[in-house]
């Protein structure tokens, strides 16, 4: 019984960090495949990273590479600028695309090194427990922690 409650207790904190890296964690654009718009941290310079726009003409489970023109290899500027915040357009239209396919690199950028860390996670942690965020939405996160 004591080995299952050890199992238990493992799996729970395994998961609990999972939760901790999702809300720090970034991707680094490179083929758009399977980072979503709406759901992954992707647009630079965002603390956070997520699209904050209104969901207009795009599905809900969109890929970044819907926003990408695959013959040109650029941005889809007219998509993008029809269904964004003038200021996260800006964001997505500088990230430069490769004319290579490469995969999409998830990355920490808390971290000088991209690698992600214990003691930067605390410290992500700490700040949306202190920020005092009026939606609520990442204190909750941190709170079913």
């Amino acid at each position: 019984m004591q080995n299952c409650l050890r199992v238990i207790y493992a799996w729970k904190s395994i998961l609990k960090a999972r939760k901790v890296i999702t809300l720090g964690s970034k991707w680094r654009v490179r083929d758009g495949s399977l980072v979503r718009i709406y759901e992954d941290n992707w647009i630079p310079g965002n603390h956070e990273g997520r699209i904050i726009s209104a969901k207009l003409n795009l599905p809900h489970n969109a890929t970044v590479s819907h926003l990408m023109d695959m013959n040109s290899g650029w941005w889809n500027f007219m998509l993008i600028d029809n269904n964004f915040l003038p200021f996260e357009a800006q964001k997505m239209k500088a990230i430069p695309l490769s004319s290579f396919n490469q995969p999409n690199h998830l990355f920490w950028p808390r971290s000088s090194n991209g690698m992600y860390s214990v003691k930067t996670s605390y410290q992500l942690l700490c700040e949306e427990a202190t920020k005092g965020d009026v939606a609520g939405s990442s204190i909750e996160r941190v709170n079913n922690f």
